[in-house]
């Protein structure tokens, strides 16, 4: 369950980016540093029988706070390139620095490390599919216990999912896929993660 919280301050924020990219014949890459100095930052906190899992008796309560000062600043980093076979390669990688200014601390629910990749295949003109990977690094997290904030730190984990698009003509196209399809389920895995991806699952449109 979310409660409101009536103290809750608007979130304001002043940010700077810069990047550059650059791309020739069969491959392109770019990079971007970036940084937001926020304040009254609104963050979900766990207030009420944390550590529960999904569905648990009786259910955990959260509700929003702010934080006063932060500083979320970091770079991206991708690219990619044309492969033989009718094949493509993306990636993309971010490194995130977020800390309290507070406190100095790390703030919570924001992964340090977050990197993905997309193999996509055209074996016909009107048949592309793409294989996904998709990595999380660890967050910290705190929870709320009687009055005491506590930290603690949930894993890292990855998701593999593959996706197809047929186009009939230029009015009609199919969809397809299976996403998550290790069936990683973090809730079930771990209880610290309260909002978790589903399971494996598919899909058809």
């Amino acid at each position: 369950d979310i409660v409101g919280n009536p103290d809750l301050k608007p979130e304001t924020n002043l940010s700077f980016e810069a990047g550059l990219e650059y791309s020739q014949d069969i491959w392109s890459a770019r990079a971007m540093i970036f940084q937001n100095e926020l304040e009254n930052l609104i963050q979900a906190s766990c207030v009420v029988n944390c550590g529960g899992r999904p569905g648990s008796v009786p259910r955990p309560e959260w509700t929003y706070r702010n934080i006063n000062k932060a500083r979320i600043r970091g770079v991206e980093i991708g690219g990619g390139v044309e492969l033989p076979w009718n094949l493509r390669l993306d990636a993309n990688y971010t490194f995130l620095d977020p800390v309290d200014r507070m406190t100095g601390e790390r703030l919570p629910d924001r992964s340090r490390h977050a990197a993905n990749a997309t193999l996509a295949w055209t074996p016909l003109e009107n048949l592309t599919t793409s294989l996904r990977v998709n990595y999380v690094g660890s967050q910290d997290y705190v929870e709320s216990i009687r009055g005491v904030d506590v930290r603690g730190k949930r894993p890292a984990y990855t998701m593999v999912s593959v996706y197809g698009d047929y186009a009939f003509n230029e009015h009609t196209t199919l969809q397809f896929g299976v996403e998550n399809i290790t069936d990683v389920r973090l809730a079930d895995e771990n209880g610290e993660y309260a909002f978790a991806d589903e399971g494996r699952r598919y899909f058809l449109g």
